[in-house]
């Protein structure tokens, strides 16, 4: 059945004609370094879409935590997505000017005036796609997942309260949580790893009948860490051990045996067929949680997830639901392609003749509505609604890494399909399902960022494979990497620090036919990592995933590329690594088309080991010089 809908949404996806989304040109200055992780749009709404379809379950998302936190502060309670409209309760006008007899202040009582909420009606030219169905697709007439107020949440973050964020900005409204308690990292004999998974297909006959809460197998993630950690307790057999690894299920409309009357009332106050339906899961993962820590003494909980297990896990964490953020129990998050930014995939279901058609494929369509990327921005990202960022307080402290795909076919149609690919005018890497640039946190406020035992402050790392949605999910590297981001002590990191252009692989002049290009140079870089053999990192031009940055020949200056991120094995004396640099002359993604016929040419390469150790790697030949800093931080 999934496989049905992927195909749907393909043929869909194709016969798009615009998604309006903010190029990744070439433009800039030579001396800019062109990041992947910046490239479509801002941060703050990384892909922005109406709420009509969002707005008609009504209240929930926000409240029923079990204390109310920078998530909840000033927003009224369970505000629907449109709750920030200018019908919102106004503020108060200055007491100085109410007190004032005959007084009358044009704006004192008054609603602010605050710009209104445009309310989609899916209606389009097809002459004109860009003018009538900004960002989204416009199919016969009909205007599937346009982009709507994109800039609603722009002013959040700039340090001033002001009346037309409604108190939904706590960055700038507060108050400002307590500081998080401290908390182990290294406590594995007291520390459970919980593995919350992704979207499953289940029609409605299947979740009436299955029973939420319920331990299950830690799926794909849990069999890949056991090829490196073969010690895991299995909490199924084991639920008392306190460092088991187990699964849960949120699907369902059965409660477990274990919950008690409160919390099934809690779970059931959300509606499952609706936007609810992603705190109610939420909320059953945390209930969860809080009851297996209880039943086998654990103090600490690790998270790993896929796909949009991790959209959950980032709603229980920003809501604080059961205390388990605000408690500091939480001590390490492993993702796997996690829906952190939302599914843009699911922009297509943003159409009522789309959403009534999708009943007859009986699935429970609710969670296209809850991924969709503007549910993120406004309900999941509530601390300062940039949905690429780890800011929110509540995440401070907590050691995470990413794993995100890059491979845009996708295997369940026999590597046929490309789906994102067919509606991708910025060509943006993906894994067929998910644009990888939504699957990571891209930043972190300094505040917030994992404290190394030196005193650094380190920001989530990431991982790239070259493989899809669903391959990457149980894939060796995807346990490789686990092991170390749950159970490691270091995290290393790999950078192009400097580079000394020597002679820039481009046409010196117009007769100058030895090469293919005008200067300056495009430099990038593709690179493999592995772990004793096994690959964990790779990135290709084939992928779109690697950085570009621009020189002139002759210049000598600082890059700061980085070419891989992440934890290592305790044991892990050095990474086997396959580096070479490019001067690039096709790289469609950030506007680079000198040539169809030389894509790039190398500029320098490195094949060896490289030791775990703080050291700088010197390259060199008759183009570049270059040196690769090797940086081990030892986290606790």
């Amino acid at each position: 059945m999934r496989t049905v809908f992927v195909l749907c949404l393909a043929a869909l996806s194709a016969a798009g004609c615009d998604d309006g989304a903010a190029g990744n040109g070439a433009s800039g200055t030579t001396d800019a370094v062109i990041r992947p992780d910046v490239a479509v749009g801002d941060a703050r709404a990384a892909d922005a879409a109406p709420r009509d379809a969002l707005a008609e379950a009504g209240a929930a998302d926000a409240s029923r935590r079990r204390d109310a936190g920078p998530a909840d502060a000033g927003r009224r309670d369970g505000a629907p997505p449109d709750a920030l409209s200018p019908d919102a309760d106004p503020v108060d006008a200055d007491p100085a000017d109410a007190a004032a007899p005959d007084a009358e202040p044009p704006d004192a009582g008054a609603p602010p005036d605050c710009p209104a909420r445009t309310a989609p009606d899916y209606a389009c030219d097809v002459a004109d796609p860009r003018g009538t169905c900004p960002g989204g697709i416009c199919l016969f007439g009909a205007c599937i997942g346009p982009v709507v107020d994109a800039a609603r949440w722009d002013a959040c973050g700039d340090g001033v309260c002001d009346a037309c964020e409604g108190g939904g900005c706590p960055v700038d409204c507060g108050p400002a949580p307590p500081p998080l308690p401290p908390r182990r990292y290294d406590a594995f004999e007291q520390t459970i790893t919980v593995q919350v998974h992704g979207f499953s297909a289940v029609n409605d006959a299947e979740f009436d009948d299955t029973v939420y809460g319920a331990a299950r197998s830690a799926g794909g993630q849990g069999r890949a860490l056991r090829l490196f950690r073969p010690d895991l307790v299995d909490g199924e057999a084991h639920p008392e051990a306190p460092d088991q690894l187990i699964g849960v299920e949120y699907y369902g409309r059965q409660p477990p045996d274990w919950m008690t009357p409160d919390q099934i009332a809690a779970v059931d106050a959300f509606d499952p067929a609706t936007h609810e339906a992603l705190p109610r899961y939420a909320h059953i993962v945390a209930f969860f949680v809080r009851h297996r820590m209880a039943l086998s003494g654990a103090r600490y909980v690790n998270f790993v997830c896929h796909s949009m297990g991790c959209h959950v896990i980032r709603y229980l964490l920003e809501h604080d639901l059961e205390g388990l953020a605000s408690d500091g129990v939480v001590a390490r998050w492993y993702t796997v392609a996690g829906v952190l930014a939302g599914a843009r995939l699911a922009r297509l279901f943003d159409n009522p003749t789309i959403r009534d058609a999708a009943t007859l494929l009986a699935l429970n369509t609710s969670d296209f509505v809850h991924m969709h990327p503007d549910y993120v921005v406004d309900n999941a990202a509530v601390w300062d609604h940039r949905p690429r960022e780890a800011n929110s307080p509540l995440l401070a402290g907590i050691l995470m890494h990413h794993t995100v795909g890059t491979d845009p076919r996708v295997s369940e149609t026999a590597n046929i399909v490309r789906l994102l690919d067919l509606n991708n005018p910025g060509d943006e890497p993906n894994d067929g399902i998910m644009y990888t640039l939504d699957e990571f946190f891209h930043d972190q406020a300094a505040e917030g960022r994992f404290v190394a035992a030196d005193g650094r402050r380190l920001r989530p790392t990431r991982s790239h494979q070259h493989l899809d949605h669903f391959l990457i999910s149980d894939s060796e590297a995807t346990g490789a990497l686990g092991a170390a981001a749950l159970f490691g002590g270091r995290k290393v990191y790999l950078t192009l620090e400097r580079v000394e252009l020597l002679d820039d692989r481009e046409q010196d002049d117009a007769f100058d036919f030895s090469e293919e290009g005008q200067p300056p140079a495009e430099l990038a870089v593709e690179v493999e990592v592995a772990f004793d053999g096994v690959r964990v990192h790779q990135q290709h031009l084939e992928d779109r995933s690697p950085e570009l940055a621009r020189m002139a020949e002759g210049e000598d200056r600082v890059l700061d590329l980085r070419v891989f991120e992440g934890p290592v094995p305790d044991d892990l004396d050095a990474l086997d690594v396959h580096l070479e640099l490019l001067e690039v002359d096709a790289y469609p993604r950030f506007g680079v088309l000198e040539s169809l016929f030389d894509a790039h040419e190398r500029l320098v390469d490195f094949r060896g080991s490289v030791a775990l150790r703080d050291d700088t790697l010197m390259l060199e030949s008759q183009f570049v010089r270059a040196e690769i800093s090797v940086r081990v931080v030892p986290l606790y």
